[in-house]
């Protein structure tokens, strides 16, 4: 299999170091360069302010209870060690 990949969008060969992870590809990376790929995600986010906010609040409205439930979680396990300056191991 080949190191390297074409951009699709800026049609330069480059390595795939340069591109990112897709599994589901068959070359295993994205068809466009991060590069291309961060260029077009700022323009999008210039175009539609508010937008990702509108989705992600949309979402979290949607999915209340596995947000809540993922927020607690996550909270037990990094804010109460962190805030002492301990692992979740020495916490326990």
């Amino acid at each position: 299999m080949s190191n390297s990949s074409r951009c699709s969008h800026c049609w330069v060969v480059k390595d795939k170091a340069e591109f990112y992870k897709r599994a589901a590809s068959t070359t295993g990376v994205q068809n466009t360069c991060k590069e291309c790929s961060n260029t077009y995600a700022r323009k999008w986010s210039k175009a539609n302010p508010g937008d990702r906010t509108r989705r992600a609040r949309e979402y979290n409205y949607a999915n209340r209870e596995a947000v809540r439930i993922y927020a607690a979680k996550y909270h037990k396990d990094n804010y109460n060690s962190q805030r002492r300056g301990q692992t979740n191991d020495d916490h326990q």
